[in-house]
C-alpha cells in the first residue's frame, strides 16, 4: 500500500476498536461507525478502499450487512471480524462474499496484511472494470485451468520414463485439479546409489 487507503471500519465494541485503530492508524485513513445506519450512510458519501465489519457471525444480521455493503459496490472488500469462528463459519463467510474473516487476537502484521491484499485486489478489479491498458487481459478462469492441464499433460508426455497418474479432486468451486507423478521407480534410489564407495 504506497498510499493510506480510506477504510470504513464497522466496529460497535469500544474495546475492539482500540486494538484495531492502535493497528491501522499508521498505514491507513480509517472512517469508525457503530450503526448499520451509519455504514450505510457512510457508503452513500464517500468511497471506500476496504470495510471492515465486526459482526458475531452466531448471530443473524451479519449477512444482511454484507449484502447492503455489496449493493453499493460488488467488488468492495469486506473483511469480516468475528469474535467467534470456525473453519465453517469462516466458508460461510467466504460464501456469502466476504473477502477474508479476522478473529481475535488481532496481530499487525496479520491485519495490515489481509488489509494491502484486500486494496490490492479492489484496485486491479477497478482497473479491470476501466480496460486500464496496465492491467494485463485476464483468461477466463477455466480457460486458465485448461491450458495449465494441458500444458501439464505435454510435460509428462514427453517424460518416457514415468508414468502419469491422475488424481482428481474437486475444489470449492468445482473446478477439477489434476496432480501427475512419477512412478515410485522414479522417485526412490536403490540402495547402491548411496553406499559409500571405495
Amino acid at each position: 500500500m504506497l498510499t493510506a487507503p480510506e477504510v470504513l471500519l464497522f466496529v460497535p465494541e469500544s474495546g475492539e476498536r482500540a486494538i484495531l485503530e492502535q493497528i491501522l492508524v499508521p498505514h491507513a485513513s480509517p472512517t469508525w461507525v457503530s450503526t448499520s445506519q451509519e455504514l450505510i450512510r457512510q457508503l452513500d458519501e464517500r468511497s471506500y478502499s476496504a470495510v471492515f465489519c465486526a459482526c458475531n457471525l452466531s448471530v443473524r444480521g451479519w449477512r444482511e450487512i454484507l449484502q447492503q455493503v455489496h449493493e453499493f459496490d460488488a467488488n468492495l472488500p469486506v473483511i469480516m471480524l468475528s469474535p467467534t469462528s470456525d473453519e465453517k463459519e469462516w466458508a460461510e463467510a467466504l460464501k456469502a462474499g466476504a473477502f477474508d474473516l479476522l478473529c481475535p487476537p488481532y496481530s499487525e502484521r496479520m491485519v495490515l496484511a489481509v488489509l494491502a491484499h484486500a486494496v490490492a485486489t479492489y484496485e486491479a478489479r477497478l482497473r479491470h472494470d476501466r480496460n486500464d491498458p496496465d492491467c494485463p487481459p485476464q483468461l477466463g478462469e477455466e480457460t486458465a485451468t485448461k491450458r495449465r492441464t494441458e500444458k501439464l499433460e505435454r510435460i509428462f508426455a514427453r517424460d518416457s520414463g514415468s508414468q502419469s497418474s491422475r488424481m482428481k479432486t474437486r475444489s470449492d468451486r468445482g473446478k477439477e485439479i489434476f496432480m501427475f507423478g512419477t512412478t515410485r521407480s522414479n522417485r526412490t534410489r536403490s540402495s547402491e546409489e548411496f553406499s559409500p564407495r571405495e
